[in-house]
């Protein structure tokens, strides 16, 4: 499984599910578009009320880090990569002055 749950532990189980969820999304562990088990079969899985189970599942989807499909699934989402102005910049540099899309980043352009 790519999340590990301590029943001894003091943080809520479903906030563990939820952190285990988010932290094997940025590992590449499990991948953008990759089909999570349903709420019975996990539940069934690791011997966890489906309540809580379902309890992660919808804060991950209000944080947008799973989507459901009605009659597909739940899915992990699909994100838009978002870069930092730093990464920006450093692409930049590397493009010679010049954005991904071939135009140069001077300021406004006459029309």
């Amino acid at each position: 499984m790519w999340f590990d749950i301590d029943q001894r532990s003091s943080t809520p189980i479903y906030q563990q599910l939820v952190e285990g969820v988010k932290q094997a999304v940025a590992r590449g562990i499990l991948i953008q578009g990759e089909k999570l088990p349903s709420v019975r079969e996990l539940a069934a899985r690791i011997t966890i009320n489906p309540n809580t189970i379902a309890k992660a599942y919808q804060e991950l989807e209000r944080e947008g880090v799973i989507e459901t499909l009605r009659g597909r699934g739940t899915f992990v989402a699909v994100q838009e990569i978002k870069a930092s102005e730093g990464e920006k910049k450093r692409v930049i540099c590397e493009n010679g002055g010049k954005n991904p899309g071939g135009g140069l980043l001077s300021g406004p352009h006459p029309g």
